[in-house]
């Protein structure tokens, strides 16, 4: 029989459950108020794995401003500025590869209609393009390097006095959590004392809030390299029309030295822990094959990394939640694929609604808990 044992340290005023990019972005607008300045907050970020071990780490970083609808189009205008500003000011473009991209959507087969692709862009076969049309353009979409973001945000934080405390967390209460310490048997449970405590646990939300219905869907993806040929800025979402009549919609991404390419999700159920999430090699292998059909170039392309992770949604309502339950417990999760996007301004609002008691940077009425 498992005992919860009292870690008989000082309360602290913030314990963030989650290190992806919500969590660390919530950590960081913390150290920004006047209230930190003054040496006046303890705060920790609770987590399990790593920084940005799952979707924060995994995903493709793509930004857009205006591509949202009105539940969401508020908190993402204010955080894809964040994100400028933050690489404006932490030099982003350096230190997470941020860069504004042209954005193009794009229809292939093997028997195209010889669409000339613009001149800077020779990924795909010419007599494979069907048709193409621009989605967005530098001053609407851009792109980052999640893992690269989120571990040097966590970094910044943890300079200004953010503390990291690894274990898994069993319950969540308005004024403390429990949890396993990293290394420890499973009945070791542990409780943290906190006078405010945030969830921003991605997919695994809804095993500490069963109620927010936030579960996971898994993606994969792979990156390729090919040293011929130019990693000019562009997005591309693809309509691919497989050599045997199938439909394909893999999601290209240039980045600074690789490509990224995220395929098809499916519904392999959510595992217990960031730390045993599967890949299925022939999901990668999938990807590769969609895209040799139609590209000579990643036909010769080398894949370095195959990974897959879990969006986090809720089924509820389809829309991230922001906000604070009635018995004190506050939450910002379910992002879905718009995590990246979002991150910054979730967090910017969390301080706000943490310290401020409402949000009023941007108008998250639809996403209240």
């Amino acid at each position: 029989m498992s005992s919860v044992h009292s870690d008989n340290q000082e309360v602290a005023d913030v314990l963030i459950i989650g290190g992806g990019i919500v969590g660390v972005c919530t950590a960081f607008f913390i150290t920004k108020r006047p209230e930190f300045a003054q040496g006046k907050l303890r705060v920790v970020l609770l987590e399990e794995n790593d920084i940005a071990c799952a979707a924060s780490g995994k995903a493709g970083g793509f930004l857009a401003l205006d591509w949202h609808g009105k539940p969401t189009e508020s908190l993402s205008t204010l955080s894809y500025r964040l994100h400028e500003k933050l690489a404006e000011e932490y030099n982003g473009a350096k230190k997470w590869d941020y860069r504004k991209v042209k954005t193009l959507s794009m229809s292939l087969m093997p028997a195209g209609n010889s669409q000339k692709l613009p001149e800077d862009m020779p990924w795909f076969d010419t007599q494979c393009v069907e048709k193409y049309s621009t989605l967005g353009t530098p001053s609407t979409t851009s792109q980052i390097q999640p893992y690269k973001f989120c571990q040097e945000i966590f970094r910044l934080a943890h300079e200004a006095g953010v503390r990291l405390v690894k274990g898994k967390a069993v319950d969540v209460h308005a004024t403390y959590v429990t949890y396993v310490p990293e290394g420890a048997n499973e009945d070791d449970i542990r409780r943290f004392d906190a006078r405010k405590v945030v969830v921003c646990a991605g997919p695994w939300t809804g095993n500490l809030m069963p109620e927010t219905f936030i579960d996971g869907t898994r993606v994969h993806s792979i990156c390729l390299r090919n040293e011929h040929v130019p990693n000019t800025p562009y997005a591309i979402f693809t309509d691919i029309v497989l050599p045997d009549g199938e439909n394909s919609h893999p999601e290209i991404f240039s980045r600074s030295d690789h490509w990224y390419v995220s395929g098809a999700p499916d519904m392999h159920p959510l595992p217990n822990s960031s730390k045993t999430v599967t890949v299925k090699k022939s999901r990668c292998e999938d990807i590769k094959h969609q895209l040799d059909s139609v590209s000579s170039m990643f036909r010769d392309s080398t894949i370095t990394v195959e990974q897959a992770c879990y969006l986090p949604t809720s089924s509820r309502t389809g829309l991230p939640i922001i906000g604070c339950r009635k018995d004190g417990v506050y939450i910002a999760s379910g992002h879905s694929c718009w995590g990246i996007t979002q991150g910054p301004g979730t967090g910017y609002v969390m301080s706000e609604l943490l310290f401020d008691g409402k949000i009023k940077s941007a108008d998250c009425s639809y996403l209240a808990y």
